[in-house]
């Protein structure tokens, strides 16, 4: 999925925190964060609105390219407090991801691990690591979110995926 702003991670989401911290103190309780965790891999705070959590589990994934093209994959993610890590037959993403009443967004990186089987068929990120940003919506056992990603660092193309919770792990 897709960073859809491309800045800084880091920053961005050191803001998206200080921001909440701020509106929670403003609130005088009425409001409050329960989820502040540590995405390791890419050093980005990840914070969650109590009461508005998406289920932590095993999720199916089909994504679809816009943007004209044609293009589409469908794979596994694990989400969990923040994190998201999964793949497919052909590639695997790494990322984090915020939720908010209903809404959900995020980052995440995907690269290929093996190669297809057709030689015909041109892989989208042509074997570079792509980054990507989202966001969209969630409810139940069900997730939906458009993005864009950044393909070879100078073309972008959007996509919707849909998600569906598989099991708790």
């Amino acid at each position: 999925m897709v960073r859809a702003d491309f800045v800084d991670s880091d920053s961005f989401f050191e803001n998206e925190m200080e921001a909440k911290l701020e509106q929670s103190r403003s609130m005088n309780g009425a409001s409050r964060l329960d989820a502040i965790s540590t995405l390791s891999a890419s050093g980005a705070i990840v914070a969650g609105d109590a009461g508005a959590s998406m289920k932590n589990g095993l999720y199916s994934i089909h994504i679809h390219m816009l943007d004209g093209v044609k293009g589409r994959d469908s794979g596994i993610l694990v989400l969990r407090d923040g994190v998201l890590l999964g793949g497919g037959p052909y590639f695997w993403s790494r990322g984090s991801y915020t939720v908010g009443n209903g809404t959900w967004k995020g980052e995440l990186a995907t690269n290929q691990h093996s190669p297809f089987a057709d030689p015909l068929v041109r892989p989208l990120f042509a074997g570079a690591e792509a980054t990507s940003g989202f966001s969209g919506t969630f409810s139940g056992d069900d997730a939906e979110v458009f993005g864009t990603v950044l393909v070879a660092g100078h073309r972008s193309l959007g996509f919707r995926a849909t998600l569906k919770w598989l099991a708790e792990i």
